[in-house]
């Protein structure tokens, strides 16, 4: 055969160094049911994988396979993406599946604490809250065994769960939590005897409401003047002196809880209060419900409302998705002020 009809051979290309460098530089981005994904790798193999459904909202959550939803949340709880976590969290509340229930049982018996907080997140609020949802029964032996976890994020989750199922059960376990070292701890036996009218509670809810961390205290406070309808001199001791709590809401919260008591005490804390230079939807709130003629309304056309300092909407600890249940507006700032001219 002629030189000239030879075929000329391809260059040479070293496939080995190209494939390293593209997979050492390379993102790669996939589309999955319209969503985007991206997953980074290295010369290792993937190391690393934002889970589907991610960024979905929640309507579109709820069309995701109940398999997609639960590995998706532990793909997200195991990279420390919270916000993410919580997203599918939810959506398996809503879900209500058999499959989630399972998966979350066998999720609270594993030897990894990441995985039972998992597991007791799920289990908190699977098909809906309270006692006589489908899964309350089942749920709530499960989420006491882990009660006596050895690690702080897990007691935290089971106490919270357990708040959600509103547990009236023994509370032997809970309350000898309650001056647990960890605050995260203590903040989720408060969340665990919302609602809770037993002398024992409200004994326990008194001491918190006391506690060194803002957090425990605000929520005692809370659970204790908005959220049982008991009325004893202790427990209204108790708000008396939150009223000169250091910490803004929880100050709130106290006049907010003598104020629905109709307790006059509550008076010149909360004059003090509204004749401050912030003034929070909460001592709005307080005012109202006291009705006391020495809280004036302006008259019409005079009315120079003062400024509204943010109020939380509802103070959610990074993990327990227990949110308040008194109405607040949205932007957490005073509504137009009833109350803006004071007597005095």
């Amino acid at each position: 055969m002629t030189p000239e009809n030879e075929i000329e051979a391809p260059p040479q290309v070293d496939v080995c160094a190209e494939n390293h460098r593209l997979v050492e530089l390379a993102l790669v981005l996939l589309c999955w049911n319209g969503l985007l994904v991206a997953r980074k790798l290295s010369q290792d193999g993937l190391t690393q994988a934002v889970p589907p459904y991610s960024m979905a909202d929640r309507e579109t959550l709820r069309l995701v396979p109940t398999s997609e939803l639960l590995s998706s949340a532990l793909a997200s709880a195991r990279m420390g993406d919270d916000d993410a976590r919580w997203r599918f969290v939810e959506a398996l509340h809503l879900n209500g599946a058999e499959e989630a229930f399972t998966q979350s049982a066998a999720w609270c018996e594993s030897r990894v604490a990441l995985e039972r907080c998992l597991g007791a997140d799920v289990l908190g609020q699977l098909g809906g809250s309270g006692v006589d949802t489908k899964y309350a029964a089942r749920s709530v032996p499960i989420l006491c065994g882990l009660v006596s976890d050895s690690d702080p994020s897990v007691l935290n989750a089971a106490l919270v769960a357990l708040g959600h199922r509103q547990f009236r059960g023994s509370l032997d376990s809970v309350l000898s939590l309650a001056g647990h070292a960890s605050a995260d701890v203590r903040i989720g036996v408060v969340h665990a005897l919302c609602g809770n009218e037993t002398l024992d509670a409200v004994a326990a809810l008194i001491q918190l409401s006391r506690d060194v961390d803002s957090d425990v205290r605000n929520w005692a406070t809370f659970n204790l003047g908005s959220q049982v309808e008991v009325d004893t001199p202790q427990l209204r001791a108790a708000l008396l002196a939150r009223t000169k709590d250091v910490h803004d809401e929880t100050r709130a919260e106290a006049l907010v809880g003598l104020a629905k008591r109709g307790d006059r005490a509550v008076l010149a804390p909360l004059l003090a209060e509204l004749q401050s230079d912030s003034v929070g939807t909460l001592a709005v709130e307080a005012a109202r419900e006291l009705g006391a003629p020495e809280l004036v309304v302006a008259p019409a056309g005079n009315t120079t409302a003062r400024s509204a300092s943010p109020v939380s909407s509802g103070a959610r600890r990074s993990r327990d998705g227990l949110l308040r249940t008194r109405p607040r507006d949205a932007a957490g700032s005073a509504p137009n002020l009833p109350f803006a001219t004071l007597a005095g």
